[in-house]
């Protein structure tokens, strides 16, 4: 601190002694300018003084000559020219005698003045006796006249005046010299004190440069290192995912299994709690994968169209049994203004729901939990709703309410002990609404309960998508021909359970404990699907999928099937050549669902739930139909809007291209990009929209822009003729 207060005094110092010393520069400058101006007056003068006492001095010999010289006939013939020149030499004194009028020390001109006075004045009576005709007379004055020498007087006293002149001219010189020396040196001083003071500034510019490099330099390892640190994250968290979830999927899975078989009353209890026990596990490492999501902005959310009411019912009726147990009563209400069907990111929701409900049960050991739901304010296009989940529970302080919504925190940590809990639940859910654009507030008092509030704005949903698709519903169904499936696992336990699964479905399994064995039996049996686990030695799940899609060129389905739930997981899954993602623990339900997807089900063992009309299901569109969550209704809906907007941009997009117009292109690239990414690989390949975005940055021939933009065209257009073909071929 002491440093840069001293480093700044400093440097106003140094500016102000500049600008003084500038200042005094300019003051000398001016006045040595006046002096330099006056001296030039001054030798102008001189000059002209010099030439007038010249022409005085010539005048007066002159007259004295004729005067003294000429006869008594040639002074009268020539008396007026006579009297005219003496006239004239009257008047140059005069001017002489204005001109040094200012000079009070020098008297060179009054004398001067005098002596022509005295020619002028005794030329003018020998003239006046020429006309009276008295020759002794004139010759006697002529005598006297020639005897005073005016001429020669007039000469010395001119030539004294001029010396005077001189002099006085010499020390302006001289005084003028010495000013411009003093101008100079303060001049030169001026230029070394400017020359030292932008050495000063630069040096300080270059070392406050280097400083900054230094820094930016530091910024850019801090940046790096913590990009680092987050991948490091990254992958801690995704290996802390599979080393976790492996074992939990072994455990869920054999469990669910032993539910199956013949169990006395000890072992049906002891099994009930390994599940509860497992579930409670498998909650609290989602909640910390969850909540590290959100904290790296991994999490995205993903607005569907969904009926809120049937939302809170699920809700509603997972916590029955438990709230039965705990002979706690659960009520729920849900206002019937609010509009069936709303845009917004269900599954989140849920998750919200699912957390606030179950903290409200957990906490409550008397008493009720109660659901509501109600219209705030409706819109046009959307509607302010309100959900609050009431309970009479333990209820909190005003100081735990302070920091109810806080990383790892709980009311007290004895209530971790006895509820259990990692205290980040809050936290997410607060985090995922203001994600939804919602806000959470909470009312409690110690011992009498709480009351959380949701305000949520969301917005309606339109048009003939609001009615509901009727699909058929299986609830038993076996797989025809007996399908061959490939399991990919290292983790015998996890393998096994999988055969176990399969086998209840009419399916045969091979198994592979690796890539590299796996992508060999592959190519050794006629195999119907894949299930990929990503993590294994030797060869992993990404590599292998990888080899069958493009070295072997194979459309087998692929189905990831690991513990990694990160985003990017998925995404490596995706570009790998898999068709979907299973995430550990397995849910034999959910793992049937999907390979149902795939393979074809023996019709004649299927069971049709209230005879509906059983709609045809699109094929493919893997990522859609995750983000859809299966609702092939949704589906459709996003598929029809899909070819709207693709008819509307191609459109666009050729204009553009006939003009020429690539700026407009670029945008319109963005606008593709956002459109076409609910398609899976299957249906078209986002890197080509990539790839003429790549082209258009660095290609400036347009030649090439233009042909390679026309078969970007082509393939949208084949793109939306396909979707619009497979939209058709599913109508009832």
């Amino acid at each position: 601190m002491k440093k840069s207060v001293s480093f700044f005094v400093f440097i106003v110092s140094l500016a102000l002694g500049l600008m003084v010393l500038i200042v005094v520069t300019q003051i000398v400058t001016l006045q040595s300018l006046s002096r330099l101006q006056g001296g030039s007056d001054q030798a102008t003068q001189t000059f002209s003084i010099n030439n007038k006492l010249e022409s005085l001095v010539n005048l007066a010999f002159d007259l004295e000559n004729r005067i003294v010289l000429s006869s008594e006939g040639d002074l009268m013939t020539n008396g007026k020219i006579i009297s005219d020149s003496l006239q004239l030499m009257l008047n140059k004194v005069v001017m002489l005698s204005e001109i040094q009028k200012e000079d009070a020390a020098s008297d060179g001109p009054q004398e001067l003045k005098k002596i022509v006075k005295l020619q002028v004045d005794s030329s003018l009576l020998i003239l006046d006796i020429s006309k009276k005709k008295n020759s002794s007379l004139l010759q006697k004055s002529q005598v006297d006249f020639s005897n005073h020498h005016y001429g020669d007087s007039i000469y010395s006293k001119a030539l004294t005046f001029q010396k005077g002149l001189e002099i006085s001219l010499g020390s302006v010189i001289i005084s003028n010299s010495n000013a411009t020396k003093q101008l100079a040196n303060l001049n030169k001083l001026l230029a070394i004190v400017a020359i030292v003071a932008i050495l000063l500034l630069v040096t300080i510019i270059l070392r406050r440069q280097k400083k900054q490099l230094l820094l930016i330099e530091e910024l850019r390892q801090a940046e790096d290192a913590a990009r680092k640190a987050a991948l490091v994250k990254d992958q801690f968290l995704a290996n802390m995912s599979h080393e976790l979830r492996t074992p939990l999927n072994a455990i869920k899975g054999f469990t669910s299994l032993m539910y199956k078989t013949a169990l006395d009353d000890t072992q049906q209890k002891y099994t009930q709690i390994v599940s509860a026990a497992s579930d409670n596990l498998l909650q609290i490492v989602n909640e910390v994968l969850d909540f590290a999501k959100i904290e790296a902005g991994a999490m995205a959310m993903k607005p569907i169209r969904f009926s809120l009411q049937k939302e809170m019912n699920a809700v509603a009726a997972m916590f029955e049994p438990l709230a039965e147990e705990k002979n706690i009563a659960l009520h729920s209400f849900y206002d019937k203004e609010i509009p069936e069907w709303l845009i917004g990111d269900s599954i989140r929701l849920h998750q919200v729901l699912v957390n606030l409900v179950g903290n409200a049960i957990k906490f409550t050991e008397n008493g009720s939990v109660s659901i509501g739901c109600k219209l705030i304010q409706r819109f046009d296009d959307r509607s302010l709703v309100q959900i609050q989940v009431t309970d009479t529970g333990i209820g909190m302080s005003e100081e735990d309410l302070q920091n109810v919504f806080g990383r790892f925190e709980q009311a007290d940590n004895s209530l971790t002990r006895k509820y259990g809990g990692t205290g980040l639940g809050l936290s997410i859910v607060k985090k995922m609404l203001l994600m939804m654009e919602g806000e959470i507030n909470v009312e409690s008092k110690l011992g009498k309960g709480s009351t959380f509030s949701i305000e949520l704005n969301l917005q309606h949903a339109k048009g003939d998508e609001l009615m509901p698709i009727a699909v058929a519903e299986s609830v038993d169904y076996q797989f025809g021909n007996e399908a061959n499936i490939l399991v990919i696992e290292d983790n015998k336990i996890n393998s096994l359970l999988v055969e176990s699964i399969l086998q209840n479905y009419n399916l045969k399994t091979i198994t592979a404990s690796d890539g590299k064995e796996g992508v060999k039996k592959f190519l050794q049996h006629d195999i119907d699907l894949v299930l990929m686990d990503i993590q294994m030695p030797v060869m992993d799940g990404i590599e292998a999928a990888s080899i069958l899609r493009h070295k072997h060129k194979t459309s087998v389905p692929i189905i990831a099937m690991t513990a990694h739930i990160m985003e990017s997981e998925k995404r490596k899954c995706a570009d790998a050549g898999m068709n979907d993602y299973l995430v550990k623990p397995l849910e034999e339900q959910l793992l049937m669902a999907t390979i149902k997807k795939f393979l074809e089900v023996d019709d004649t063992e299927k069971v049709q739930k209230d005879n509906q009309k059983l709609v045809p299901k699109l094929e493919g569109f893997v990522y859609l139909r995750s983000i859809c969550n299966n609702d092939e209704g949704q589906m459709k809906m996003i598929l029809e809007e899909m070819c709207i907007q693709l008819n509307e941009e191609a459109e666009l997009f050729n204009i553009s291209l006939k003009d020429g117009n690539f700026t407009q292109i670029k945008k319109l690239m963005h606008n593709f990009k956002s459109t076409l990414m609910p398609l899976s690989d299957d249906a078209f390949d986002i890197n080509i929209v990539n790839g003429y975005v790549n082209l258009l940055n660095v290609e400036k021939d347009e030649t090439i822009l233009l042909g390679a933009g026309k078969k970007f065209s082509e393939e949208l257009v084949a793109t939306k003729d396909k979707i619009e073909q497979l939209l058709l071929n599913t109508r009832p």
